[in-house]
């Protein structure tokens, strides 16, 4: 009964060590990633100014937890199909925070699947303003709502959103949607991006889709 005991304590300690271990590693990578944007930001108003003699900044930062993604077996949910006389062809129709993500050369199956059991787990992500290496303001979505109910107050002002960062199983890629908006006027451009990290650097491997409006 006590040898049980010990292997039953034992079981525990181990999964709940590996668990507090991986939760760890993602949230580490998670700053390592937000840093990285924050950073590409300031470089890029840096390139503006040089360039163009425009001297402005991003003026608030806002993670977007809103960002969700569905496996192709969810298709059917957000889907439609019509048939013409040879094939099948499928509409699919994605919603403004919703993306889906097919089995392909850069996220295997169970890549994608992991990546959707990440989603719940962002939910309760809150950035921590010591993690952030540069000068940044962080707002949350409810104030950028009440900023945007009063857009004339805030003339030439942007902002910036972007999703907790998700990650494949060898933690070495990254998928995450990344807006810049200006709020009087208004207008917004953005891309969903896989980022890559090498040689301890994480870079843009791929854009999977990008948009104006």
């Amino acid at each position: 009964m006590i040898k049980m005991m010990k292997q039953v304590f034992y079981f525990l300690f181990f999964a709940l060590l590996f668990s507090c271990k991986e939760k760890d590693e993602n949230l580490d990578l998670q700053y390592e990633v937000i840093n990285k944007l924050i950073s590409e930001n300031v470089k890029y108003h840096q390139m503006v100014k040089k360039n163009l003699g425009i001297n402005k900044s991003t003026d608030y930062f806002v993670i977007n937890h809103k960002f969700s993604v569905l496996g192709e077996n969810d298709w059917k949910v957000y889907s439609d199909s019509v048939r013409n006389v040879e094939s099948e062809i499928k509409i699919v129709i994605e919603p403004k925070d919703v993306m889906i993500l097919s089995e392909d050369s850069i996220f295997s199956k169970k890549d994608a699947e992991y990546i959707k059991k990440q989603i719940d787990k962002n939910k309760e992500f809150k950035i921590d303003k010591s993690r952030i290496a540069l000068p940044t303001e962080f707002i949350s979505q409810s104030e950028l709502d009440q900023i945007l109910k009063r857009r004339s107050n805030y003339k030439e002002k942007e902002y910036v959103s972007f999703s907790v960062p998700l990650f494949n199983l060898k933690k070495d890629k990254c998928l995450i949607k990344v807006e810049s908006c200006g709020i009087h006027p208004p207008g917004c451009g953005g891309s969903i991006i896989v980022l890559q990290k090498k040689n301890g650097r994480w870079g843009e491997l791929t854009n999977i889709s990008s948009w104006v409006n």
